[in-house]
């Protein structure tokens, strides 16, 4: 069983870096459309910010899933 710290720590982690990712890839596609006045920019940072937030969550659960295995 993991300490419980260490359950907190991943979950702040997880949370923060989902939360960053996506807000600024979704602001970037915004300013940017305001800056080429465009109107699909904002779409594609909010999939480039999904797409890089699950990258980041996966990144983050392997470790627990190889502690949670017995792995080292």
């Amino acid at each position: 069983m993991l300490p419980l710290k260490v359950i907190v720590g991943m979950s702040l982690q997880l949370g923060f870096s989902v939360a960053t990712t996506t807000i600024l890839c979704v602001f970037g596609g915004h300013w940017l459309d305001e800056k080429l006045g465009t109107n699909y920019l904002f779409w594609i940072g909010l999939a480039l910010g999904l797409i890089i937030s699950l990258y980041l969550v996966w990144k983050i659960v392997q470790p627990l899933q190889a502690i949670a295995r017995g792995e080292k």
